[in-house]
């Protein structure tokens, strides 16, 4: 303010510069009750309803599937925060009620799980052994008879004398099933094209119980870091790290078992 100016005048100057905005409190309010979780989960049972009743209108519906789809897409996308383009990908792949089951699943953390190296101690010894350090562990399910996941842990999981022996490898059961898929055995010639960090290769070595030919392949250079310690760490003798681009592999070398 111009102190040589009469407050008058000055208050007279800045009426003139003020602008008046008219917001409409009740359609921001209303704008932010749509869009609210609470919201859009009421909407995404409600259309999970009306798609579940849909084939019995026959033709007494008011929307169309793919109106109900589409709302159910775009709530879905707001609820999960998930980009819209993987909802449309997820409800191509699923009904809209497993859709929903998968993002509520993908939503909830996962255990901490670690795999047993046999090449140095068995489960149930690795198991006693934890327990003894604080650990409350069980074994990850059925179809693994090398998982165990980690309830509760008193001490870092990630740095406990038995892990820095090798005696287990930190690896969740999604990257253990395609190990188990392949079945390596004793004696072949494995490949893996994206082997960093070790997880699935060191399974692999596991398997085929240091007998064979195992290539660790990356095309990332500086992620060999990690492969080549656990393939140290757990023993695996069989393992040859390399790194080449996967498309140019066949000219390297073949001969693969699988």
């Amino acid at each position: 303010m111009d102190p040589d100016e009469p407050p008058a005048r000055a208050i007279e100057r800045r009426k003139a510069k003020a602008v008046d905005v008219d917001v409409d409190v009740e359609a921001l309010q209303a704008e932010a009750d749509h869009t609210s979780p609470a919201a859009a989960w009421a909407r995404c049972q409600g259309n999970l309803e009306s798609l579940a009743k849909l084939k019995d209108a026959r033709g007494g519906a008011r929307r169309s599937r793919a109106e109900i789809v589409d709302e159910l897409a775009a709530d879905l996308s707001s609820y999960y925060g998930v980009l819209r383009e993987l909802v449309d990908m997820f409800l191509g792949l699923f009904s809209p009620a497993e859709c929903v089951e998968f993002l509520d699943a993908a939503e909830k953390p996962r255990p901490v799980v670690i795999r047993a190296n046999t090449l140095k101690t068995r489960r149930k010894d690795l198991a006693a052994a934890l327990v003894r350090r604080g650990c409350v562990v069980e074994p990850l399910a059925d179809w693994s008879k090398v998982g165990l996941k980690v309830v509760r842990s008193d001490v870092p999981v990630g740095a406990t004398p038995e892990y820095l022996a090798g005696h287990y490898m930190l690896q969740s059961a999604a990257s253990q099933c395609p190990v188990l898929a392949l079945a390596p055995r004793p004696g072949e010639r494995v490949l893996e094209l994206a082997a960093a960090p070790g997880g699935k290769s060191t399974y692999c070595a596991q398997l085929m119980r240091n007998e064979g030919v195992l290539v660790c392949n990356d095309l990332k250079r500086d992620r060999h870091k990690a492969t080549v310690a656990n393939v140290h760490r757990l023993g695996v003798r069989i393992a040859l790290v390399v790194c080449q681009d996967g498309r140019d592999f066949p000219g390297v070398m073949g001969g693969f078992d699988r």
